[in-house]
């Protein structure tokens, strides 16, 4: 699959959170923390940059839904210019 031109190969579920931050060391470190700490499991992951110190985008699959408010604490924590929350349901 691929997302604004990066190749992205995750586990496809039910709970997704899709991020776009300025690459550089220790923010992965971050948002695996602060899920943790709100007992939020991931599940899968991909990290995709075209260079070092570029944009790069992250997929996660999680086991439970992100609350709003955790989203936004994660995304001022890294300066995400896009974090959201993709929900997969059967119709």
């Amino acid at each position: 699959m691929g997302i604004n031109g990066h190749d992205i190969e995750v586990p496809i579920g039910e709970h997704h959170v899709v991020m776009s931050y300025t690459d550089r060391p220790g923010i992965v470190a971050v948002y695996g923390q602060k899920f943790g700490e709100a007992g939020i499991n991931i599940a899968g992951m991909q990290v995709a940059r075209r260079e070092a110190g570029g944009q790069a985008l992250t997929v996660l699959t999680v086991d439970s839904r992100v609350p709003d408010e955790l989203l936004a604490e994660v995304g001022k924590a890294i300066d995400a210019s896009v974090i959201r929350s993709i929900e997969i349901t059967e119709a």
